[in-house]
């Protein structure tokens, strides 16, 4: 999903591949969001180090604490770390009024929204795609771009993680694909069935009928069942068994690596690197670092 283009690849790829398609890139996110969203937005007015909040109803506070029509500030924040935490980029379209005040604020993720080049990191404006595919240009004045990370290759736009670590995610994508083919097999790797040298090779049809027969008395629902060969006919083993793959180092070297692109310690998401070394005592300084390591940093952008 990100081999064919590296550079850039789409929302909709590190969306379906990576964060719907895997359980650490998924667990990962859920914590980035359900932490962020937990410090909910003020206003202050600021007076050299003099901070004086804002009452609640004047313009800015009511737009921050209902953002649109059908969404409260929370769900705002947490469609923001979302789309940052996938794509790399989230935007806020400022909606206005016929006098040009901003009334709503609209997230978008990658697959909506485009920033369009300028010169060097900046940006000239977006480029919106309709459900239908037609594009049309939004103002610069009129996007707030958040972004994860920028991109060093492309700075005028964010860096997903997942780019970081696509393949560390593949890597636990396929051991878990193996693992559930292994069992559906009986935990054994396919097999192969062999007849003795020098005994005359099967016709077509005699092939086929033999190649049917065994997958319909002994595959699918039928594993198990005890096997009855022709005379002459040996099964022999083809690979591994699960007893002899590393499977802890399979599966262990890219929950580290995942939760270390999103600065999420692997005690707060229950992977099993994590929980082996997890006492009551260390899950609370995780929780502490991951505050003020993570979040804050993020809440600061």
């Amino acid at each position: 999903w990100v081999q064919h283009n590296f550079i850039a690849p789409t929302f909709q790829h590190l969306a379906a591949e990576g964060h719907k398609a895997n359980a650490i890139v998924f667990s990962c996110v859920t914590t980035l969001v359900d932490g962020f969203v937990e410090a909910p937005l003020r206003v202050y007015d600021r007076d050299g180090d003099l901070l004086t909040p804002v009452r609640d109803t004047d313009a800015l506070p009511r737009l921050l604490n209902n953002p649109n029509d059908q969404m409260s500030q929370a769900e705002l924040m947490e469609y923001v770390m979302l789309y940052a935490a996938i794509g790399g980029n989230c935007y806020l379209q400022k909606l206005r009024s016929r006098s040009g005040l901003v009334g709503e604020l609209v997230p978008y993720s990658d697959a909506d929204l485009t920033p369009v080049k300028w010169r060097g990191p900046f940006v000239d404006h977006y480029e919106y795609r309709d459900p239908k595919g037609i594009k049309r240009e939004v103002p610069l004045e009129d996007v707030i771009h958040l972004k994860w990370a920028p991109d060093p290759l492309r700075p005028w736009t964010g860096m997903s993680p997942l780019v970081a670590v696509a393949r560390e995610v593949d890597t636990d994508s396929e051991a878990a694909r193996y693992i559930y083919t292994m069992l559906k097999n009986d935990a054994v790797p396919r097999f192969v069935l062999t007849r003795p040298a020098g005994t005359p090779p099967l016709s077509d049809p005699e092939f086929r009928r033999f190649q049917e027969m065994w997958q319909q008395r002994y595959g699918s629902g039928k594993r198990g069942m005890p096997a009855l060969l022709e005379a002459g006919t040996t099964i022999h083993e083809l690979s591994m068994s699960l007893d002899k793959l590393a499977l802890d180092a399979l599966r262990g070297i890219p929950e580290t690596r995942v939760c270390a692109v999103y600065r999420t310690h692997p005690v707060l998401i229950g992977l099993n690197t994590g929980l082996q070394a997890s006492t009551y005592n260390n899950y609370e300084e995780v929780r502490l670092a991951f505050t003020e390591h993570t979040l804050y940093p993020l809440w600061r952008r």
